[in-house]
């Protein structure tokens, strides 16, 4: 039997989330390996792969397939990146825009059972839709969060604790806000914006001093 390795991106909650699917249904019958950005998924001739939103080129795919020998690689990524290695490995490849790699992990791996809400306030600021409206508040929350952890605990808590996260949220917003005057999730100011500063008054100018007559 050959060994099932899972290697996700470690810097984005979706990668994360997207390995905590599959984890779910492998659990310790499967390695499971974050990348840094720029890293490349391992190339092993007895490995059955799984790449998580790590972006790939055709060249990149190419390597892992040429490496495979009797393993086998599914690459599930959401990312525009990706689209022309998608479009060159369409077998390799579970691939849609319209999804973000969480979700597309889950409807794979776990698609009988019911998906944490947690997914899809990640796939709506992955995919800038911004839905449910309260998911900019979700995101803030559950990112603020040290992860990945090799036990997968900090996921399983993020996906029981939905009305904590909601919770905290806009106070964690707020927070970033008043000491980086912009939103800490779009980078722009329209989010809980801190009030102009006032304008300096200025100073009176001293009335001249008459002559004595």
């Amino acid at each position: 039997m050959n060994a099932k390795t899972v290697v996700y991106y470690d810097s984005e909650l979706d990668g994360y989330l997207a390995a905590y699917a599959v984890k779910l249904s492998y659990g310790e019958h499967a390695k499971y390996v974050p990348l840094r950005p720029g890293e490349k998924p391992p190339v092993s001739p007895n490995l059955d792969l799984i790449v998580l939103d790590v972006s790939l080129t055709p060249e990149d795919v190419k390597a892992l397939l040429d490496g495979a020998a009797s393993g086998s690689v599914l690459v599930i990524d959401h990312s525009p990146a990706a689209q022309a290695a998608a479009a060159a490995y369409p077998g390799v490849y579970c691939y849609d825009r319209q999804h973000a790699t969480c979700v597309l992990a889950w409807q794979r791996f776990r698609s009988a059972q019911r998906m944490p809400e947690l997914y899809k306030a990640v796939e709506g600021y992955d995919l800038g839709t911004n839905t449910p409206d309260h998911c900019l508040l979700i995101n803030a929350a559950a990112r603020s969060y040290t992860y990945p952890d090799e036990t997968f605990l900090i996921a399983e808590m993020l996906c029981n604790s939905y009305g904590k996260l909601l919770a905290d949220g806009e106070p964690i917003m707020r927070h970033m806000a008043k000491h980086n005057g912009i939103s800490p999730l779009t980078g722009k100011p329209e989010l809980y914006p801190l009030p102009p500063k006032p304008e300096p008054k200025p100073e009176p100018k001293p009335e001249p001093k008459r002559r004595k007559e």
